[in-house]
Order: C-alpha cells, then sequence, then structure tokens
C-alpha cells in the first residue's frame, strides 16, 4: 500500500466516524432509519464531506476519489446497499438536490476542521 492509499484509508475512516455519528442519531427506538438517508441530499452530503477531507489531504483524483466514496458507502451502509448507492451517486451528481447535499456536506467537513469541537449534524438535520 502506498502512502497515498494510506491517507486515503485513514480520510475515508475519519468520515466514517463522523457520519456514523450522525446516523447514530437519526437511528429510531426500533433500529431503523429514516428514508431519507439515502435521498439524493444524503448521498451528496456524504460524498461531499468525504470530498472536503480528501482535498484537505491532498487527494484529487477523481477515479481514486470515487473509490474513496464507494468504500465510504460501503461501510456506511453495508457491502450490497453502499455499493449500489455509490453508483446512484454518480449517476445523480448533476442534479439539484445532490448538489444541495455536496455543498452541505463539504461545508459541515471544512467547519469540522476549522473547529473540531463542534461535531458536524448537517445530514442528521436533514433527515430529522
Amino acid at each position: 500500500m502506498t502512502e497515498k492509499s494510506a491517507v486515503g484509508f485513514q480520510t475515508v475512516e475519519i468520515a466514517n466516524g463522523l457520519l456514523t455519528a450522525q446516523l447514530g442519531f437519526m437511528t429510531d427506538e426500533t433500529g431503523r432509519l429514516p428514508i431519507s438517508v439515502t435521498d439524493d441530499f444524503s448521498l451528496g452530503y456524504v460524498s461531499g464531506f468525504l470530498d472536503a477531507l480528501m482535498q484537505r489531504t491532498g487527494i484529487e483524483d477523481q477515479v481514486e476519489s470515487f473509490v474513496l466514496v464507494s468504500i465510504l458507502m460501503i461501510k456506511l451502509f453495508g457491502e450490497k446497499a453502499g455499493a449500489g448507492l455509490s453508483g446512484r451517486f454518480l449517476n445523480s451528481q448533476h442534479l439539484p438536490e445532490t448538489q444541495r447535499g455536496l455543498m452541505a456536506g463539504g461545508n459541515d467537513s471544512l467547519a469540522w476542521l476549522a473547529d473540531p469541537d463542534k461535531p458536524p449534524f448537517g445530514w442528521y438535520h436533514h433527515c430529522k
């Protein structure tokens, strides 16, 4: 594994931890998540959140970025659902709602980087 790959995987782990915390707040008492966690805004949010972190670490290659987004989606939603959601994101990234999610996720990520004591909650607020 190259140093760049290691940085990419570490970046995914950081994003996964922060996004999993938001999922924890969205889960109801029966363990279910709202349907909105996989809408176009949410797919954009997850991707934008990771993208801002990747840019900060110098990962800018589009293919590598998509692979890392796919890995994150699989970590968040499971292998089968995550793979399908990655493909759906790729096909919907031009849509206005996905673009709004990309911006919101990126802004939340940058705000967290500026002040790690303030955890991101944009995805949670969208889904609740």
